[in-house]
């Protein structure tokens, strides 16, 4: 077995299916392109790209959350918040997708403690 035949691809390309398990395709001039989710992995320009980016994102909503602005500008876009609770769910919904993409997604354990007795 050749050592290549277990490597991690650069990228791999994810079919969309339907509600009935059907593949999706598009009609193009082309013929039918199926539809799907190019895939990239960790170790790829345009993956590192895109962590960067929403981390641009996140010091963005940081700053106006410590400055107390509701405006929050990165690149071209603006996005005008109607409270600083709005930018706290920003920012713990932008935590969350840089987590998922850096691998370190925390897990939430919660421990349950009962006591049997004859009550009060």
């Amino acid at each position: 077995m050749k050592i290549k035949a277990l490597a991690v691809q650069d990228t791999a390309f994810l079919h969309l299916r339907n509600v009935d398990s059907k593949l999706l395709h598009e009609s193009t001039p082309q013929g039918d392109q199926p539809v799907g989710i190019t895939l990239y992995s960790p170790g790829t320009k345009i993956y590192a790209n895109a962590l960067a980016a929403k981390q641009a994102r996140l010091d963005g909503l940081l700053k106006a959350r410590d400055s107390g602005v509701l405006m929050v500008r990165h690149g071209e876009t603006s996005t005008q918040f109607r409270s600083l609770s709005e930018i706290l769910q920003a920012i713990v919904t932008l935590q969350g997708e840089i987590d998922d993409l850096a691998g370190t997604t925390s897990t939430r354990r919660v421990r349950y403690t009962f006591q049997s007795g004859k009550g009060l």
